[in-house]
C-alpha cells in the first residue's frame, strides 16, 4: 500500500490517495479530501489496469456514489512514456 498526498486545485484543500496492488495485477486506489492537515472524507475510488510489462494501460475512476467519472486508455511510445490518452469520460468535479 502506498499513500500520496497533494494540494488540490482549490487549495487549501488537501487530497490523499491510497494505492493497493492486487493479486490479479490491478491497482485499486481510494481518494480522500479535506483540509491540508486531515484528509478523511471519501472522495472516490478507482482501478488501474496493467499490461504484461507492468505499465498502466487503462484507468477507471468513480465518485463516492459509484458513478464512472473517468475512463482512460493509455498507449506508450518506444521510451515507455504515455504517447496518447483516450478519455471516454472526464469530469474533474470528483
Amino acid at each position: 500500500m502506498t499513500e500520496f498526498y497533494h494540494n488540490g486545485p482549490n487549495a487549501p484543500t488537501g487530497l490523499r490517495t491510497v494505492y493497493t496492488h492486487n493479486d490479479d495485477g490491478t491497482i485499486t486506489f481510494t481518494q480522500f479530501k479535506n483540509d491540508l492537515i486531515t484528509q478523511d472524507k471519501p472522495n472516490g475510488i478507482g482501478l488501474c489496469f496493467l499490461d504484461p510489462e507492468g505499465e498502466v494501460n487503462a484507468m477507471e475512476q468513480y465518485n463516492t456514489g459509484g458513478i464512472l467519472m473517468l475512463d482512460v486508455q493509455y498507449t506508450y511510445d518506444t521510451k515507455k512514456h504515455p504517447s496518447t490518452m483516450s478519455p471516454a469520460i472526464i469530469d474533474c468535479s470528483i
